[in-house]
């Protein structure tokens, strides 16, 4: 009888243990689209899982952010179709939260910037904190040629998209993202890199009936002026042209 109360001790002593928070640089092990059962073989069960207003999952965890094991802080992973999409920092009731880019994660919890390949047709782009967004994403292209591709990222980990288009004639403007959970505020005060490929030639007005693969390699140009506006608390990337001179053709633009 003894015996046994000594071994419900001891196994009763390991629960705590075994209970324990796990540390924050856990995360450099979760990637863009695993889903909760990797997740949770990485970071254990969420301390919370709560399904927003468009069906994603939102699974809220507690991990120590320090070598002493003492202080703990939420994180939180967004699922979609049981995908990762989006993580980053929250409190107890979720009213402040901020996103991290699915890259490094130092011992403190902070987010160590990725090492990116330089690409001098990235266009960087800082997002106002003035604007007043919510959920959608527009890109508008308002120059007078085709563009045949355009990509907006995070520009902190280039995994993160944004945004993203093919095929976009002149003067269209088309939805490219709409963000679970008016997450789209989370992009204010930030930077997000754009990279268009266009064609300059103004023969070729319509490239959806026009044979991409018969376009010239001397036709294609990246070099396209980049900006952002909100509306209805939305974010539009527009896509315009630069003229000799470096101004914009947009007569707005001074």
């Amino acid at each position: 009888m003894r015996k046994v109360i000594v071994i419900i001790m001891l196994v009763v002593g390991m629960l705590p243990a075994m209970a324990l928070d796990k540390p924050a640089s856990l995360l450099n092990k979760i990637w863009y689209g695993m889903n909760q059962e990797q997740v949770a073989a990485v970071l254990n069960k969420p301390i919370r899982r709560s399904v927003l207003d468009n069906g994603d999952v939102l699974c809220v965890y507690s991990l120590y952010s320090d070598k002493s094991c003492v202080m703990s802080n939420l994180y939180y992973i967004i699922y979609r179709h049981d995908e990762a999409i989006e993580r980053g920092t929250t409190n107890h009731d979720n009213t402040s939260m901020t996103a991290l880019p699915f890259g490094q994660i130092n011992e403190d919890g902070t987010v160590m910037p990725s090492q990116q390949t330089q690409d001098s047709n990235m266009k960087v782009v800082h997002i106002p904190s003035s604007y007043i967004l919510k959920d959608k994403v527009f890109i508008c292209n308002r120059s007078p040629y085709p563009v045949l591709k355009a990509i907006a990222v995070n520009s902190n980990d280039f995994n993160q998209i944004v945004g993203s288009c093919t095929l976009l004639n002149a003067n269209d403007c088309v939805e490219v993202a709409d963000f679970p959970s008016n997450s789209l505020c989370l992009l204010r005060g930030r930077d997000i890199a754009v990279k268009v490929k266009g064609v300059k030639n103004n023969e070729i007005l319509d490239i959806t009936r026009f044979p991409i693969d018969q376009i010239p390699t001397d036709q294609v140009t990246y070099d396209f002026l980049i900006y952002t506006e909100a509306r209805n608390h939305d974010l539009y990337i527009c896509i315009d042209i630069v003229s000799p001179q470096g101004d914009s053709a947009n007569p707005l633009d001074f």
